[in-house]
């Protein structure tokens, strides 16, 4: 069939079925308000009550003051959205269109001052952006500085996200300003609870505190929040309707974090103050009446609740105390174990292990017996804070020290990938109507922050990054990390390299180490690298390779898997010019060394590719023509594993050796997307046919 009659009997199905479609009727203005204010008050579909505010405004023929009124709405829900353009545009509609409305008015002009200073709809500076390039970011909040984070917390019944934005600083700092709570040598100054909506991922208010509040948790069995008045000594009660606060529950000593029992509507807090036999008290939720207190006989941490057991399980230094939440009694000790997530459909808690005052692994426990199901022994760094989806057999682990989370599967105990888009992640929590992830985030310049990640996100593989560091400006790449020590390095001293100096040892004194973290499987690296070993005797070492799976040591040497590209020279008496070597080192063995003769000119292009487990590194001379020097396919244990790129060096009794990098490239390979036959109806197929076949 021709391609013109192809293209008229596809637009002419679109066209029937487009006439086809059922015009509606056109609808009472004041039913459309009442719907709009229904979707607006209960904080549902705000896009639908935009657009029906809207077309009330153009319909109407009833009050000034009712129209004005719904374009305000329009403008508080796109302040709601994070849209702060458009919500500038409505309020200054309002402005110009209504000035008879005073009182309307004049609310749309104080919005427009502070949409216009980036603020959120109570005044807190919180700026919203998102969702970023990549789809990781959903949304991201930053905090102002100094504003430290509460753990999030859900409210399922209303699809909400609580957390408290709370401030210490030292007394020398803040001097002795009124209005502030000192304790000791740290002012604690009040706080702001922030709601956000987790349909849209935006911020329904900010709810100023007048007192410190240190924590925050929603009981879902009696529909309220519980913040600690940590120095104040007591538990707010607060209703989430309206945020007024219903009762004050003193407790003695300094109240920690909140932890509702669902299931028996009670909540358990633990205070500090008690000479290191620190306390547990337990409020009721339907009468706010109090029992305890039960001893710890140690200095308290956080409380973490199993539902399905009605176990309470509470840090006391390095151990739990168990409690019965029948009745309050201790029912074990658990040493050298500090729970941090419980998982009540499959009744397991997540537990560190602790070891001389240090954590040496996560292990995974039966809720009834305690026993240990199996450790994880793939996180071998320090894990702190956790959140579990049960439906999705998810764990996440914020893992700070390397500035990941890591995706377990509780299925199979095992570890499926790490996050590395989160720079300092401690809090984390999970919707579990959506399977969002919320990560509180630590930024470098004081600044918090918080990440919505979506399921979707969660369960992408990594990528590496593509970055391209021709090091022609006088400031190294941030990305960069720098772990000080002997040497230095330089982008002034001569233009257009990173020279990058060896130093003698000196004591415990650290090899200085540049490193830049990457993920992915298949990726090309290329460097372009000239040496000058020096003229003084000794041996020195100029050092750039891969690491796999964990940071490089500080002292030059590979971590257990990893590739090295090593200019050697051994120059005692003048008398060993040295020699290039390629190191593969699997499993902390060497498993292959290729040594090479260095060039005239001590100027090379390495090309290093990676295919699956496999590595292949190539050498050039003039850029042009490269030879494969060495290749080794390493086992499962590179598999979705962190790696990062590092430039170090060795060096004994010298310190004039030095290599200059002109450049550093990474890029991915790229995936080719096949056609996917997928079923498609008819009039979805005619639009099809009829956008491809259309000329432009």
């Amino acid at each position: 069939m021709p391609l013109s009659t192809l293209r008229a009997l596809a637009c002419i199905a679109l066209v029937i079925s487009l006439v086809a479609l059922p015009v509606p009727a056109r609808q009472d203005p004041r039913m459309l308000y009442e719907r709009a204010c229904m979707l607006d008050e209960s904080n549902r579909d705000l896009a639908e009550a935009i657009r029906l505010y809207g077309q009330f405004i153009s319909q109407a023929k009833g009050p000034r003051s009712l129209a004005a009124k719904a374009q305000y709405r329009i403008g508080v829900l796109y302040e709601r959205l994070g849209r702060k353009m458009e919500a500038q545009r409505a309020f200054k509609v309002v402005v110009a269109q209504y000035p008879d409305q005073v009182a309307t008015a004049s609310r749309a002009q104080a919005k427009i001052i502070r949409v216009a200073k980036g603020k959120s709809p109570d005044g807190m500076p919180i700026k919203r952006a998102g969702p970023s390039e990549d789809g990781r970011y959903l949304a991201t909040f930053t905090f102002p500085v100094k504003e430290l984070l509460s753990q999030p917390v859900t409210d399922t019944k209303r699809q909400r996200l609580y957390l408290i934005a709370k401030r210490e600083s030292e007394v020398t700092e803040e001097g002795n300003k009124r209005g502030l709570r000192r304790v000791g040598r740290l002012v604690y100054w009040p706080s702001t609870l922030v709601v956000i909506d987790i349909k849209t991922d935006s911020i329904i208010k900010t709810v100023p505190f007048p007192v410190y509040l240190g924590s925050i948790a929603y009981n879902l069995a009696n529909d309220r929040i519980y913040a600690a008045a940590v120095v104040d000594g007591h538990i707010k009660v607060i209703d989430p309707d309206t945020f007024a606060t219903e009762a004050q529950i003193a407790l003695p000593g300094y109240p920690g974090g909140p932890t509702p029992n669902p299931n028996t509507n009670k909540i358990y807090v633990p205070c500090q103050g008690f000479a290191g036999n620190d306390k547990l008290f337990v409020i009721d939720g339907a009468t706010n009446a109090v029992t305890g207190p039960f001893d710890l006989n140690g200095s308290s941490g956080d409380v973490v609740v199993n539902p399905a057991t009605n176990r309470i399980y509470v840090r006391a230094d390095e151990r739990m105390r168990v409690f019965d939440g029948r009745d309050n009694s201790v029912l074990a000790d658990l040493e050298g174990l500090r729970v941090i997530e419980v998982d009540p459909v499959h009744n397991r808690i997540y537990a560190q292990v602790w070891s001389n005052s240090q954590i040496v692994s996560l292990a995974v426990l039966d809720g009834d017996t305690h026993d240990a199901i199996i450790p994880f022994k793939t996180i071998d760094i320090p894990a702190s804070f956790a959140a579990v989806d049960p439906e999705a057999n998810r764990l996440y682990v914020a893992l700070p020290d390397a500035n990941q989370i890591a995706v377990i599967d509780t299925a199979s105990h095992t570890e499926v990938s790490r996050l590395t888009t989160a720079r300092y992640p401690n809090q984390l929590t999970v919707d579990p109507s959506t399977g969002k992830l919320y990560v509180c985030d630590s930024l470098n310049d004081g600044t918090n922050m918080l990440i919505a990640m979506s399921k979707e996100a969660l369960e992408q593989k990594d990528v590496p990054e593509e970055f391209f560091d021709d090091f022609d400006s006088a400031d190294l790449d941030p990305a960069w990390a720098v772990r000080e020590g002997q040497g230095s390095y330089s982008l002034k001293e001569n233009s257009g390299h990173l020279r990058f100096r060896s130093a003698a040892p000196s004591g415990a004194v650290p090899y200085l180490m540049l490193s830049r973290k990457f993920r992915g499987d298949s990726w090309t690296l290329e460097a372009k690298v000239s040496y000058f070993t020096g003229a003084s005797g000794g041996a020195r070492y100029l050092r750039f390779g891969i690491a796999f799976g964990e940071s490089p040591e500080k002292r030059a040497m590979l971590p257990d898997n990893g590739v090295n590209i090593v200019r050697h020279r051994d120059d005692w008496n003048g008398c060993c010019p040295g020699n290039i070597a390629i190191e593969f080192r699997e499993n902390a063995v060497y498993r292959l060394l290729a040594r090479l003769l260095p060039n005239e000119d001590e100027v090379y292009i390495w090309r290093i590719k990676r295919k699956g487990r496999t590595i292949m590194i190539k050498r050039s001379d003039d850029g042009t023509n490269f030879t494969v020097v060495a290749a080794h396919t390493f086992g499962s244990q590179i598999d979705g594993v962190a790696q990062y790129l590092f430039l170090t060096f060795n060096a004994h009794n010298n310190d004039d050796a030095y290599a200059d990098y002109d450049y550093v490239r990474l890029s991915k390979a790229r995936s080719v997307i096949s056609y996917q036959p997928s079923a498609v109806s008819y009039t979805d197929l005619s639009l099809l046919l009829c956008l491809l076949t259309t000329d432009y």
